[in-house]
């Protein structure tokens, strides 16, 4: 029995499932209480513990989930959720490897589990192999094709690729059992305005608007488009639309800041960080090819004639140069 404030003294199963219930509803601290209170009296209760540690990986204290899905497994080894939980705990934790055979195992104990297979496929995407990804992407969709995760996934790794008819293809399948998902939406803007179709992904994105008028994202995507087709005053009206919706957004208020010719002492920490991170992806990319920036390679190619490849003083040169001259080298 377990005495839960404002409902007296419950057998613990009954408790487990207000707990449960707290979880679907997204009210994780009034879960995790409660799992903790079941967990004082049972400090062995396999989905208590289980499910306490879904809820620290929920709120990104992954540290703390590892040893409570791990010793879940310890107790009952034959679940397959464990596995892929415990995966998704490895995996925010960098552990690439171990993160991809917990998956396995879950898919072992349970072929038909979709989500272990478009795991699988994200921890492949980060270990630098995208085309094995894709597969089990593919392999996710098969056996849901009503995946919408597997879906965005398989179209965000198409589109890291430069393949944008690729992944717009697949997010407007994904587009007939989900019309108005706000990820969905953004990522079909987002491929549109990278395959050069700008009137388009305007269009797409008055579309969405009219359907999820709250969503910032969208609004400041659609600037995006307008300020690089010189339409100043479209974009600051998206800009302002995304301050009304989010009026902390310092990045958005710099953006609006500067269209508007109004100085601002700095750019924001924010701005500046995404600003590199989305860019950081492309930066090769955009300096070989847009640029034609050839200067690295050309003098990589005579230094490494010169030198030999393994006295190349690659601590003095060009952070672009030692890129290329690592890659070749190893």
């Amino acid at each position: 029995m377990l005495s839960l404030p404002g409902r007296g003294i419950i057998p613990i199963p009954n408790a487990l499932q207000i707990a449960i219930q707290h979880h679907q509803l997204g009210q994780l601290r009034k879960a995790s209480e409660i799992y903790q209170l079941i967990l004082q009296q049972q400090p062995s209760h396999i989905d208590a513990l289980h499910l306490q540690g879904v809820i620290m990986h929920q709120t990104g204290k992954h540290a703390l989930a590892y040893p409570l899905i791990e010793k879940a497994i310890s107790l009952n080894p034959n679940v397959a959720n464990f596995y892929n939980n415990f995966g998704e705990v490895c995996r925010a934790m960098g552990k690439l490897d171990k993160a991809y055979s917990h998956y396995e195992k879950a898919l072992s104990l349970q072929p038909n589990f979709p989500e272990a297979e478009r795991n699988i496929g994200l921890t492949l995407r980060e270990l630098g192999k995208s085309d094995e990804a894709l597969l089990r992407f593919k392999s996710a969709i098969t056996l849901n094709p009503s995946y919408l995760d597997a879906y965005l996934a398989l179209g965000e790794t198409l589109h890291r690729q430069r393949n944008f008819e690729g992944a717009l293809e697949c997010y407007r399948q994904a587009l007939e059992f989900a019309p108005d998902n706000p990820a969905l939406l953004c990522q079909i803007g987002i491929a549109l305005r990278a395959n050069g179709k700008l009137d388009d992904a305007i269009q797409h994105y008055q579309q969405a608007i009219a359907r999820q008028p709250g969503i910032s994202a969208l609004y400041n995507n659609l600037a995006l488009i307008h300020e690089s087709m010189g339409n100043r005053a479209e974009a600051a009206a998206c800009y302002r639309k995304v301050l009304e919706l989010q009026p902390d957004d310092e990045s958005t208020r710099h953006l609006l800041n500067a269209l508007e010719q109004v100085n601002s002492e700095r750019a924001p920490a924010a701005y500046v960080r995404e600003t590199f991170d989305n860019y950081a992806s492309n930066f090769e990319h955009h300096l070989i090819e847009k640029l034609e920036y050839q200067t690295p390679t050309l003098l990589g190619d005579e230094i490494k004639d010169v030198l030999g490849p393994s006295s190349c003083p690659l601590d003095i040169l060009d952070v672009n140069l030692r890129r290329i001259l690592t890659r070749d080298l190893h």
